[in-house]
């Protein structure tokens, strides 16, 4: 699909990096998450990691959306008790 002559994949390039989204979740999150990655695929970001609270995942997801509004998320973030 294209938006004002790019695709929705060029309209989120500049906006971000996985590095800089890195950042921005582990500050949100007090580094509440273990194994954080975050992997961009094509426009969507794929993010996992390890929480011991749904809390957190949820933390993770405002972060990422305050960012980047328009993104497709797959946060799959496993909430575990140890």
């Amino acid at each position: 699909m294209r938006i004002d002559g790019a695709t929705s994949s060029d309209k989120l390039r500049p906006f971000f990096s996985e590095e800089v989204l890195l950042r921005q979740v582990e500050s949100s999150t007090q580094r509440r998450v273990q194994d954080l990655r975050i992997k961009r695929i094509g426009p969507r970001v794929q993010v996992t990691g390890r929480s011991r609270t749904y809390y957190a995942k949820q933390l993770v997801t405002q972060a990422i959306l305050n960012s980047v509004p328009t993104i497709e998320l797959d946060n799959e973030i496993t909430v575990c008790s140890g």
